[in-house]
């Protein structure tokens, strides 16, 4: 889907309104403690986590970072979905959220 064809995100993008993108943890508590402005609509990039393990593995090759293999990688993505599923539920329910597929092999760098 275009974002721009979103009824949820139209306006916003637009209007160029001021953004906040974010993962899970920083999300939730900013929607649960206090909102900073209102939200007009939530982007939600769909991915699927086999997608996503295969990403992070090939990241993995030149990071250097510790982190990036299956097991953390695995409990990563779980931590994601249980903070991100519960406000990704509370806004669609408010007609506000956009989905983008952006599973398929190479639409990420």
């Amino acid at each position: 889907m275009d974002v721009a064809d979103c009824d949820a995100c139209s306006m916003s993008v637009r209007t160029r309104q001021q953004f906040c993108l974010t993962g899970g943890a920083l999300l939730c508590s900013s929607v649960s403690s206090r909102q900073v402005s209102q939200v007009e609509c939530v982007l939600y990039f769909e991915v699927p986590d086999e997608v996503m393990v295969q990403r992070l593995l090939k990241r993995a090759e030149t990071s250097g970072r510790v982190d990036d293999n299956e097991e953390t990688i695995k409990k990563r993505l779980k931590t994601f979905h249980d903070l991100t599923e519960p406000v990704i539920q509370h806004y669609t329910g408010k007609g506000k959220v956009c989905k983008v597929s952006a599973g398929r092999a190479g639409s990420a760098r």
